[in-house]
């Protein structure tokens, strides 16, 4: 049966073409090939019409050649369908007098919809219109001369397979929420579980010079208070000896959760080989390999996973950022660091219950008492502190200053956007091995996004996949198809990334 056979093609050109040149050579009896003309391709594209017709609507097609009507349970009931001369079902409607519209758009093929031959014509039209949306592309199919049964969905079903389409215009993977991790859950020593970051520059007086200095954040997971060092440059050798200021004070880390900044790789590394240098039989090198510092990386580009963080920072780094160029580089680097101690407190004593705002009668719970057992920050310094100080001789009063703008700036800032809006509510498809995608790179045009595909999914513990390996394209291969240099495979969240084309055996 030629319906059958359909299923090989992958376009409606090729098809027609296809059964043309079958019926030419049936007719001449003869292997050879001629040109096809129009008239051939006609009657090539009634030949499949009428058998895929013969097919879906055998029962309709019986009762319209013995004089009949269709049953009203029938989809084509409201059609008013009939055959002409060549055996093609064709709608009836109520447009036949118009004097206007062609035979075809009067009375076009019916066609159903769960068939391979009326995907090639709508992908066929859907190219023809330079893949416009669904009305355009279903404006082109009714002004051919085809009527789909149930087109709506079988057009959108098909742009929204469309590589072309995707690539164009094609939103990021999305993926429902993610559980908290133990460590933001389960109660802990402060600081045993934290996450980090790097702020800055701020620009501070050494003498008669001007040096660029940053700020390192770290927060507790569970408690959620916030610690702040200052980092003389963006060193693996400054970070290394941040933590170790840290750790005196705090007390000793059991994992770091950060992103994957060039010197927050370096320190992992820098502590993994002294740890791995260290005498293997010794106690201490036991115990500290025991309880060594683990780092746990987020996938590049995925800014979203660090939120209990980037919370923190978007509020410190904001603020500290505008006062520092509001107060033109006035503080040196001990000026700066007390700055930051001021601000930590002031973090420290902010409420962690969105009751203790609203309830009266609740006492407020700040992370300061997690730490220390003291309900708030401690005293400001007596006196009267005014934007003038900045300019004075005195470090101390300038510093009390830039406390008392930051906290002023920053409960403005804080209390006006405590309520959290929920992203990523319902789970979606997760993204395969095998799939091939688009790598969003918001820095260059989108005509010019690279594409890959999956090598790799790793699925979290509720099944979900959030971030992935991507094998980019190879375009290490010379003009004899021998592979020069691998292809190199990247890593990234799903939200960085568009779906082009699911693997061949999705069932999804």
């Amino acid at each position: 049966m030629l319906k059958d056979k359909c299923d090989k093609y992958s376009t409606w050109t090729v098809l027609r073409r296809s059964v043309g040149i079958l019926q030419q050579m049936a007719a001449s009896k003869s292997w050879s090939k001629k040109t096809l003309t129009a008239e051939n391709l006609q009657k090539a594209e009634s030949k499949i019409i009428t058998d895929i017709q013969q097919h879906h609507f055998k029962d309709d097609c019986n009762l319209i050649s013995s004089g009949k009507t269709v049953n009203k349970t029938s989809l084509l009931f409201r059609l008013d369908p009939f055959i002409d001369q060549d055996g093609v079902l064709l709608v009836g409607g109520r447009a036949k007098e118009s004097q206007i519209l062609s035979f075809g758009e009067k009375h076009p093929i019916i066609l159903p919809r769960n068939e391979h031959v009326s995907s090639l014509i709508v992908r066929h039209y859907h190219n023809i219109t330079h893949h416009q949306g669904r009305n355009i592309t279903f404006g082109a199919i009714r002004s051919a001369g085809f009527w789909i049964v149930g087109a709506t969905r079988l057009v959108k079903s098909i742009i929204r397979n469309c590589i072309t389409c995707n690539r164009l215009r094609g939103k990021p993977a999305k993926q429902i929420m993610s559980n908290l991790p133990a460590e933001r859950l389960d109660p802990t020593p402060p600081f045993t579980n934290i996450g980090i970051d790097c702020f800055g520059p701020f620009v501070v007086k050494e003498r008669r010079s001007e040096v660029k200095r940053w700020g390192l954040l770290l927060t507790c997971l569970y408690s959620r208070a916030v610690h702040v060092e200052v980092l003389e440059d963006m060193t693996t050798d400054s970070l290394i000896n941040a933590f170790r200021s840290f750790m005196c004070l705090r007390g000793p880390i059991k994992t770091i959760y950060c992103d994957q900044g060039t010197n927050f790789k370096g320190a992992s590394n820098e502590l993994q080989k002294e740890w791995m240098s260290m005498e293997t039989k010794s106690t201490l090198t036991k115990y500290l390999r025991d309880k060594q510092i683990e780092f746990k990386f987020n996938a590049p580009h995925a800014s979203h996973a660090g939120g209990v963080w980037e919370r923190q920072i978007r509020n410190i780094r904001a603020v500290l950022s505008g006062m520092s160029a509001k107060f033109n580089c006035r503080l040196n680097t001990a000026g700066l660091r007390t700055a930051f101690y001021e601000a930590m407190a002031t973090i420290n004593s902010r409420p962690i219950a969105i009751n203790a705002l609203t309830d009266p009668k609740s006492a407020v719970l700040t992370p300061n008492h997690l730490l220390h057992s003291k309900p708030t920050s401690v005293a400001s310094l007596p006196g009267t502190f005014d934007a003038t100080e900045m300019y004075g001789q005195k470090m101390w009063r300038k510093v009390q200053q830039f406390s008392e703008e930051f906290w002023k700036e920053w409960k403005d800032g804080y209390l006006s956007e405590i309520t959290k809006r929920q992203k990523w509510e319902r789970p979606h498809r997760n993204l395969q091995k095998g799939d091939i995608v688009l790598l969003v790179e918001e820095a260059s045009p989108r005509n010019q996004w690279p594409c890959g595909i999956i090598d790799e999914a790793d699925a979290g513990a509720d099944g979900k996949v959030r971030k992935v390996k991507v094998r980019m394209a190879n375009v290490g291969i010379d003009n004899k198809g021998k592979v020069i240099f691998p292809a190199s495979t990247l890593e990234r969240p799903i939200q960085k990334l568009v779906l082009l084309h699911k693997k061949e055996d999705d069932t999804e």
